[in-house]
């Protein structure tokens, strides 16, 4: 009696191994799927048949395995030999790959009746059915004879290999009766289809075999036997955009007088690694007030590869910025007062090595800004610039400082001397942000449309910031060093060749500019100074904006000389760190009658006109 036992329990333990002791996998079925595949079925053809295929899942989704199934038909069979109509089956493990777990399937074929078939499946109370026409047909009806070739294909459009885009396409083609319905010929038992290639770039482009693309190495001509008139192949794109066409020949038809072909339409393969960005900033309706006190600015990118295709949507664009310049060997020069840095040094970096070398720049470890009201110097994770380096090494970041060296988080791809450099960090308040596939915001980074991407530049929108890095950086005298205020953009995709750094953004106004004269004078009779300040739309002062003056004379007999000067405290006109000007406008000469009108404007806004006169003695 105990060895029986014994023996029960080690059978049941084995069974649980290789299947599950019990079959209480049913009991947690709560999901049921009924799939019948395509196919024609006739009664002229008992050998056609169609798969019927059950899944069961559990609460969560996931296929159950060892769950009893339960199918039933009113017509047809699930065998080619006797007329049953009623099987219960096991859901199935699956193959190596996955594919097929918690699955069960078996076989409808057409029987002898012809009419509508109710196919169904029961499993712990949950039941679905499907019906499935069974057609009726005399035996040797043209039903089976090949007419014409369908081909489809899933995918027109493919991206170069090695890309996050659509690189392969399923191929399918069906043998169709001149009615355009697919049929099964007499004989599948041997390939009765070739696909190959006609036109192709030459890059590596596959065909397999499908439903098991990896039983077979790809080529670009494939032999193919049709199950139940359906044969499908996978193409796979290679390594070189063009274009790919495909002809199916039907191989029973080719010793006849009337041989069976079909040829695929242009199959473009485009999208390859991508190799160049482009960057630019609209200019009408290009900024946005938040009404925080920051301003956002709109900006665009086109990611291209090497032959001027857009890359492959959902490329993702890493993005980066900097305000401000602690040290560089462009201009200008950032003047500190003890020493300044050095144009055009012979800086350079080696393959494998990281490390910046500048042996003529003596300030990695003394360059500073001010900042908060102290001195900050350059720190780990600075960002490193490399202007004219290639773009896998155009960004690093700062992982040790030495008087003459720098040693950065990560090596170099190639030797290069002359490198021109610079090295900063975000201290004034900008951020950068993209928008992803939805159309929302996501910092640091921005996802491919076509090829295209928005970004967007945040910044405060005041009196100190509005104009950094929009003009000649030497006249922005906020900021200590002069010039050190700087606006830098990065962008790259990791592990390609695309990646720019570009100074075309800055802390951009809102326009329209006014111009105002708080004088509150429309006429001159004599020298007088002029108090004006120059708003954005948001009445925001703007400093360092260039007044521009023109002077024609309408009367002029007695040598009137009408001359415009600086703004007060400056060698030009342009407005204080205020935005304000006190402009001198000096009136010489001329007689009674003589006269001048005198404009003032601003890029981007407004004129002031004031008419000058010499009054009547």
């Amino acid at each position: 009696m105990m060895v029986r036992y014994a023996l029960a329990v080690a059978a049941c333990l084995v069974a649980l191994v290789l299947i599950g002791c019990g079959g209480d996998s049913e009991k947690h079925v709560v999901q049921l799927q009924l799939q019948v595949t395509e196919g024609p079925l006739s009664t002229a053809h008992p050998e056609q048949y169609r798969y019927v295929i059950a899944t069961a899942r559990n609460a969560d989704g996931d296929p159950l395995v060892n769950a009893s199934i339960e199918f039933h038909t009113t017509l047809g069979s699930f065998d080619n030999d006797t007329v049953t109509r009623r099987k219960v089956m096991t859901t199935s493990r699956g193959n190596a790959d996955g594919s097929g777990r918690g699955e069960a399937r078996l076989q409808l074929y057409p029987g002898a009746e012809a009419g509508t078939a109710l196919v169904s499946i029961f499993s712990n109370g949950q039941q679905r059915s499907q019906s499935v026409l069974i057609e009726a047909g005399e035996s040797g009806d043209p039903l089976t004879e090949v007419h014409q070739l369908g081909l489809s294909l899933s995918v027109s459009s493919l991206t170069v290999a090695g890309t996050t885009g659509q690189e392969t396409s399923i191929v399918r083609i069906e043998l169709q009766n001149a009615d355009g319905q697919r049929v099964t010929p007499a004989d599948e038992q041997q390939a009765n289809l070739r696909v190959s290639m006609i036109t192709r770039p030459g890059g590596g482009e596959s065909l397999k075999p499908l439903p098991n693309p990896l039983e077979q190495s790809g080529s670009h001509q494939l032999e193919l036997t049709t199950e139940q008139g359906l044969g499908q192949a996978l193409l796979t794109a290679g390594t070189l955009p063009g274009v790919i066409e495909l002809l199916v020949e039907f191989l029973p038809s080719l010793s006849g007088s009337n041989p069976l072909l079909v040829q695929s339409s242009r199959i473009n393969v485009a999208s390859g690694p991508a190799h160049s960005i482009a960057i630019s900033y609209p200019i009408q309706n290009a900024i946005q007030d938040l009404g925080n006190g920051f301003y956002r600015r709109k900006g665009g990118l086109q990611v291209t590869d090497r032959y001027g295709n857009a890359v492959a949507d959902d490329t993702v664009v890493s993005l980066g910025v900097l305000d401000t310049v602690l040290t560089s060997n462009i201009p200008p020069v950032l003047d500190y007062g003890f020493s300044q840095n050095v144009l055009y040094t012979n800086a350079g970096i080696r393959a494998g090595e990281a490390s910046l070398t500048d042996v003529e720049n003596s300030l990695f470890q003394s360059a500073y800004v001010e900042h908060n009201g102290i001195q900050r110097f350059i720190e780990p994770n600075d960002r490193v610039l490399l202007l004219n380096s290639p773009a896998r090494d155009k960004s690093r970041f700062v992982a040790q400082l030495s008087p003459e060296a720098m040693t950065t988080t990560a090596g170099f791809m190639q030797d290069q001397d002359a490198v021109q450099y610079l090295v900063g960090a975000a201290l004034k308040g900008i951020q950068v942000a993209g928008e992803n596939a939805a159309g929302e915001l996501q910092p640091g980074r921005v996802q491919t449309l076509t090829g295209a991407g928005t970004f967007y530049l945040t910044y405060p929108a005041n009196r100190h910031t509005l104009g950094l890095g929009c003009q000649d950086p030497q006249l922005d005298t906020r900021y200590q060093p002069v010039g050190s205020a700087q606006v830098w953009l990065i962008a790259q995709v990791s592990d390609t060749d695309a990646a720019v750094v570009d100074n075309q953004g800055c802390y951009s106004a809102l326009l329209d500019f006014q111009l105002r004269n708080l004088s509150g004078v429309s006429s001159l009779s004599e020298t007088a100074t002029l108090s004006l300040d120059v708003r954005d739309a948001a009445e925001i002062q703007l400093p360092f904006i260039e007044i521009k003056a023109q002077v024609s004379y309408t009367r002029n007999q007695g040598g009137l000389e009408v001359s415009v000067g600086f703004c007060d405290g400056r060698t030009d006109r342009r407005t204080n760190t205020n935005g304000a000007c006190a402009l001198p406008i000096s009136i010489q000469g001329g007689q009674s009658g003589d006269r001048a009108l005198l404009q003032l404007s601003v890029n981007g806004g407004n004129t002031i006109e004031l008419d000058v006169t010499i009054p009547e003695n």
